[in-house]
């Protein structure tokens, strides 16, 4: 799945409410709302593979 695809995916609460923590991969600023969206390292263990 892509990062449009995930954004689109997600519950339309989810998509006003969440803060989106992912990597520094440059498609998630693209498609998820720059308010709610933290690029962190995986080490912090906020994003995760699913």
């Amino acid at each position: 799945m892509d990062a449009k695809g995930l954004s689109d995916s997600l519950p339309v609460v989810d998509r006003q409410c969440a803060v989106y923590y992912t990597d520094f991969l440059v498609a998630y600023k693209k498609v998820l709302p720059r308010q709610r969206h933290k690029s962190v390292g995986k080490d912090t263990g906020k994003t995760s593979d699913l």
